[in-house]
């Protein structure tokens, strides 16, 4: 089978049918120099996904009707059986596969169908109640940011450990009660931690005082403050051997996993967002079928070496989550929020 689509801004809907219906070959309509950068993309992710799928540029051009149905022809002709994607494209060309399939219809092997993005189904559009693809189809977050040219570069593995929830509640208890109060905390918390050591798998902290109080303004306010919430901590069991005395502090976080959520101020907030994403059902099953935290996107695909002194274009989306093909895009912030926050997200 041959798959003809008129080539789309938006590379879901150039590839959606593609990774559905796995066709011998894809024919794409549009202009030759705007399709060539994204078939290197889409090559590429077809290959990753075991598809042999051969991919052909067609020229058309997009205001002439009569150039599209000659195009259109010429393919339909030497092609054995031809499955016209309405999923998306310019209207001339949706005209002209319509005009097309009613000409071929009763004389050759052309079919109709369209991709519903929303449900993740094909819908029949020739009315022969057969479809390339039967049930839905979904991505995961990696693949959907693959689509688009870019890669997914985690900070840290993604949190996956026993009794999570518990501990998030736990964080966000605290953290939830007063939002100003908590992110200066945990900056104070985190300027002083700078200024101590680690050691036990970075889990056991050292804070020498009387360094501390040479070098950080304000120190006996701040003080204060770490000193309060470290015992909040200690009272949820969140850090372990807990010593306060005059020139140094010792505890010990309760494992890697509580160390991230208190790593920065807004943690709190996107790990509860994430995990009770995580947990959402619906009729027994995950309402989404992909959750990510903390997600680092390198829109060109590629890594550079630091020493390339390289200025990669890169986004970070605190909570990003998939149901079947539907991206949502959480941005958490935990205070009050700046309208320059809404264009960021926007732009992603």
């Amino acid at each position: 089978m041959t798959i003809i689509e008129s080539f789309e801004k938006a590379p879901i809907e150039n590839l959606i049918s593609v990774l559905t219906s796995k066709p011998k070959k894809v024919i794409y309509l549009g202009e030759v120099s705007q399709m060539k950068a994204s078939m290197i993309v889409y090559e590429k992710i077809l290959r990753e996904k075991g598809i042999e799928t051969e991919i052909i540029l067609k020229g058309i051009q997009k205001n002439n009707l009569q150039n599209i149905i000659q195009v259109l022809t010429e393919i339909v002709e030497m092609e054995e059986e031809c499955l016209f994607d309405i999923t998306g494209g310019e209207d001339l060309v949706l005209l002209a596969f319509g005009m097309i399939y009613e000409r071929y219809k009763s004389i050759k092997a052309v079919k109709m169908q369209r991709f519903n993005i929303n449900t993740g189904r094909i819908i029949d559009c020739d009315c022969d109640d057969e479809v390339t693809f039967e049930g839905t189809f979904t991505m995961d977050v990696k693949e959907l940011i693959s689509v688009y040219g870019g890669i997914v570069m985690p900070e840290d593995p993604q949190p996956m450990v026993e009794n999570a929830m518990e501990v998030v509640d736990k964080v966000w208890g605290l953290a939830k009660t007063d939002s100003t109060s908590w992110n200066k905390s945990i900056s104070n918390l985190k300027e002083f931690e700078r200024k101590g050591k680690t050691n036990e798998d970075d889990l056991r902290m050292e804070l020498d005082l009387k360094e501390a109080k040479e070098v950080i303004g304000e120190y006996s306010l701040k003080r204060q403050a770490v000193e309060k919430l470290l015992k909040e901590f200690y009272r949820e069991g969140l850090v372990q051997n807990l010593n306060i005395d005059r020139d140094r502090i010792s505890y010990k976080y309760k494992n890697l996993f509580v160390k991230r959520c208190l790593n920065k101020a807004g943690d709190a907030l996107e790990m509860k967002c994430y995990f009770e994403a995580m947990n959402l059902e619906n009729k027994g099953k995950p309402y989404f079928n992909d959750c990510y935290v903390g997600v680092m996107i390198d829109w060109d695909g590629i890594i550079h070496p630091l020493e390339e002194n390289w200025k990669d274009t890169t986004n970070e989306i605190d909570v990003m989550l998939m149901r079947g093909l539907i991206p949502t895009f959480i941005s958490c912030k935990h205070g009050k929020i700046g309208e320059e926050e809404l264009y960021k997200l926007n732009t992603v």
